[in-house]
């Protein structure tokens, strides 16, 4: 299972890449792709941090939502995260002793590192 997104190359700085997308910037670790182009970006569930706030605001590889699904599957916590333009992520982490940290409605940022992304060709 994964996060997949649609974007446009917008430069490339050695296997750098900076891919425009409907949920904002992604700054990724790989790829050889010209500027221009169409590309999927794909992040797992599990590489996605989630916390009440955005490491740094309008930065790349982040973004802010509402919380409109809690799952729990074992040990770990599914937050389905919708993002203001409609896409929906989905994010999971182990569960604390202490329950859940967000709830449906919650707003919340979720981000990501570059190394984190796969780059799919069109």
């Amino acid at each position: 299972e994964t996060n997949l997104v649609t974007g446009k190359v917008r430069a490339e700085s050695g296997s750098a890449l900076c891919v425009e997308t409907p949920v904002g910037r992604s700054s990724v670790a790989s790829g050889k792709h010209d500027p221009g182009s169409t590309v999927h970006i794909s992040i797992r569930p599990e590489a996605i941090d989630i916390s009440s706030s955005l490491p740094k605001a309008g930065g790349p590889n982040s973004f802010a939502g509402k919380v409109e699904d809690v799952t729990f599957i074992g040990s770990r916590v599914v937050y389905k995260v919708r993002h203001p333009e409609g896409t929906l992520f989905k994010c999971q982490e182990p569960r604390s002793a202490t329950g859940i940290r967000f709830s449906v409605g919650s707003d919340v940022a979720l981000s990501w590192k570059p190394e984190s992304i796969v780059v799919l060709a069109d």
